[in-house]
């Protein structure tokens, strides 16, 4: 038997032991996946919550999706080389090794096709300050967070019972320090929300005692994941959530981007809905080898950027922190959120004015970002003694938005994820005039959801017609008592009064406008006494 014909293993996490001391990583591509396609079926390396995932969204079982070619990595192996991590979407190994020339015994082999050094990073800053009295607390269950949900006009999505059931977040970060002791996390792990953990740093199970960069990963999880009532909850308290530990904090330097890449990967293996990565890699270094320019900013140049934009084309939504450079002298967003597939998330201040941090586009090829806003300024998040605190940094405003948009998918899972992508964009406040500054702006979710519902609802209805209406409509009342008069009323998705008539009840009501009414998503709404009716319309 061959080795190709005797590897079957399960491909779920793609990661190797670190075997040697090396001075540098380097990624090794392939020309092609040589008999992965014959050797593996999809079920060997995606989960049945990956296959679904593609299977509602229309998207193809293709090349990039199969292991990287076992005889390949072998064969490396056997040359000597040690092997630190594989990538299934970039068809490449990465190899440690100390010292370049190295290399050269790589060039023997004909399905190598290019090398390219991995890449290492200074860290990220952020800005945190103990929660203070300034921010009062609201009479809501909500407490203080009660603002940086609203201005997403998420309540009114939580109070339709839509809290991001049914879909998995994957949170690439640093560490998650005491998430399995903080009363802020307890419903995600007794509810079993917790999916799935991996410390792609130190290749291992996630420590929960290792604290970094002031538990970043602690406070971004809270953002989304949070619920104590009176104080935080999060934006997706009902998701389900995968957490990877991506970012190495405890030298001058990031870990590689090869973690996000092999966490991304698995995300997408195991059936994540949603990527949330509050970080991002832009010129931080002194080392020629080790930086970007601005001109790498253009979607298609950095490993991490492509590799998001992959995993956008598998199906899952994916969310990124635009950066928190705005005051600095490179100014612009960093890399992933430059990717065209990537929802880049710009920080505002709970007034909507943009904090001075929040970086801005476009992007070197000359599009625009950040994509949205959400609060990044006095963010409320956990602190580590079991209460909360307020934080600065797109670091927030970026799982803010992410919880968001996984409340407002369980309500719809069967939309795909870049028509989500683009409705979101669509209910921004700036929408269609956006900048690169604010991008299209504050989105609000329930007019996203609205949206949808109402799209069902059209194909179903037959109480009001025509819809879409134009000037017009004729509404069926037989429900209501004939011949008693009805208020009828007409409200746009976020709940303001268009107009209002006052009509006799009967089988067929003709209503017509002649006031300038925009095209756009409606509510109608009859009542009677104590009965009601509602119709969602379009025009």
């Amino acid at each position: 038997m061959s080795l190709r014909q005797s590897i079957t293993v399960k491909l779920f996490i793609l990661c190797l032991p670190f075997t040697m001391q090396a001075q540098d990583r380097y990624w090794v591509f392939f020309n092609d996946k040589g008999a992965s396609m014959e050797l593996y079926s999809p079920s060997d390396f995606l989960s049945e919550a990956s296959l679904e995932r593609r299977q509602k969204q229309g998207i193809q079982i293709v090349e990039n999706d199969y292991p990287v070619d076992p005889y390949y990595k072998s064969a490396i192996k056997d040359a000597g080389y040690a092997i630190y991590r594989e990538s299934r979407w970039l068809n490449a190994v990465s190899v440690e090794i100390e010292h370049i020339s190295q290399l050269e015994g790589l060039k023997v082999f004909p399905f190598v096709k290019k090398f390219q050094k991995v890449k290492s990073y200074t860290s990220p800053e952020i800005s945190s300050t103990d929660f203070n009295d300034s921010y009062s607390f609201s009479e809501s269950n909500y407490g203080p967070s009660e603002g940086q949900i609203a201005q997403l006009n998420g309540v009114a999505v939580h109070n339709e019972g839509f809290l991001g059931q049914g879909i998995t977040i994957a949170v690439m970060d640093a560490s998650f320090y005491r998430v399995n002791q903080l009363a802020m996390f307890d419903s995600l792990w007794v509810n079993n929300q917790i999916l799935n953990t991996w410390d792609y740093v130190l290749n291992q199970d996630i420590d929960y005692g290792i604290d970094s960069i002031g538990s970043h990963g602690t406070m971004v999880l809270s953002c989304m994941g949070g619920y104590m009532t009176d104080s935080l909850i999060g934006t997706a308290p009902k998701a389900s959530y995968m957490l990877f530990r991506t970012e190495d904090t405890s030298s001058e330097t990031l870990a590689e981007e090869d973690n996000w890449l092999a966490a991304s990967e698995n995300a997408d293996a195991l059936g994540a809905d949603v990527l949330n990565t509050s970080l991002g890699y832009t010129n931080l270094t002194d080392d020629p080898d080790n930086t970007h320019t601005y001109a790498d900013m253009d979607g298609n140049t950095t490993v991490i950027t492509i590799a998001a934009d992959i995993a956008a084309s598998k199906g899952m939504l994916v969310v990124n922190s635009a950066g928190n450079s705005g005051s600095s002298e490179w100014y612009y967003m960093g890399a992933p959120a430059d990717g065209d597939s990537v929802l880049a998330i710009g920080a505002v201040a709970i007034d909507s004015t943009l904090a001075s941090f929040s970086s801005h586009g476009p992007t070197a090829d000359g599009r625009m970002k950040p994509n949205v806003v959400a609060q990044g300024l006095f963010s409320v998040v956990c602190n580590l003694e079991g209460g909360i605190r307020t934080a600065h940094g797109t670091s927030f405003s970026s799982p803010i938005l992410a919880g968001m948009a996984a409340s407002v998918w369980s309500a719809m899972p069967d939309v795909a994820s870049m028509d989500l992508f683009h409705l979101i964009e669509q209910s921004g406040h700036l929408y269609p005039n956006g900048n690169n500054d604010f991008g299209y702006g504050i989105p609000d979710f329930y007019s996203v959801l609205q949206h949808v519902n109402i799209e069902d609802v059209i194909e179903n209805t037959s109480s009001v017609y025509p819809n879409p209406f134009v000037d017009y409509m004729t509404v069926d009342l037989s429900g209501f008592e004939q011949g008693e008069k009805c208020e009828i009323s007409l409200y746009d998705v976020l709940g303001n009064l268009i107009l209002k008539r006052e009509k006799v009840a009967s089988s067929s009501v003709r209503l017509t406008f002649n006031e300038e009414i925009p095209s756009a998503y409606y509510l109608l709404s009859c009542k009677q006494g104590a009965k009601q009716e509602h119709w969602k319309l379009v025009k």
